[in-house]
């Protein structure tokens, strides 16, 4: 065969090859999931333990502790805090954890100036996924409350907080 021979062969098999198998599909439509609310909410669950995660994690190789990383961001989110009372609070707590669905909290008692409360831990059966980060479920533990405690402490309030089992029992008393 002559190389011009090859060449028209091996030209025409390219044409024929790429209109038969086109490289892009233009004509393909891509369909974007519609997520059911309770995947939604849970998505957000995750996305926001991320962010706890690698925060904790960073404050970790700066010398920082979990209790230091709740403290600093205190300030920064305190002032959507400042107009509420005491029963405001435990509230508002229980607004910002109730996205996880397993999150339960009780209010054990209540008066002008004091609220007794247990609850859950935000998500801490999905802390063992973030493993990978460094970061124990003892220190997101550790978080959660010194978030709790230090917020309290940021409204001029006194808190008391322990552990027992699954729940965390706080207290949040004005000074006297």
């Amino acid at each position: 065969m002559k190389p011009k021979c090859i060449l028209r062969i091996s030209i025409a098999i390219f044409l024929l090859a790429s209109f038969a198998f086109p490289l892009e599909q233009t004509d393909q439509k891509i369909e974007l999931p519609q997520e059911t609310l309770e995947y939604k909410v849970e998505r957000g669950v995750i996305n926001s333990l991320s962010w706890i995660f690698a925060g904790i994690a960073y404050a970790k190789t700066k010398g920082d502790t979990p209790e230091d990383f709740a403290r600093y961001g205190q300030p920064l989110w305190g002032s959507y805090w400042e107009d509420l009372d005491i029963k405001g609070f435990v509230q508002k707590w229980h607004r910002v954890f109730s996205t996880d669905f397993h999150f339960k909290m009780e209010i054990l008692n209540a008066t002008e100036s004091s609220v007794e409360t247990r609850m859950t831990i935000f998500a801490r059966r999905c802390a063992k996924t973030f493993a990978v980060s460094g970061v124990t479920e003892e220190e997101y533990v550790r978080f959660i409350c010194a978030c709790i405690s230090s917020m309290a402490e940021y409204m001029g309030w006194h808190c008391e907080q322990k552990l027992e089992g699954d729940w965390l029992y706080f207290t949040v008393s004005k000074k006297d």
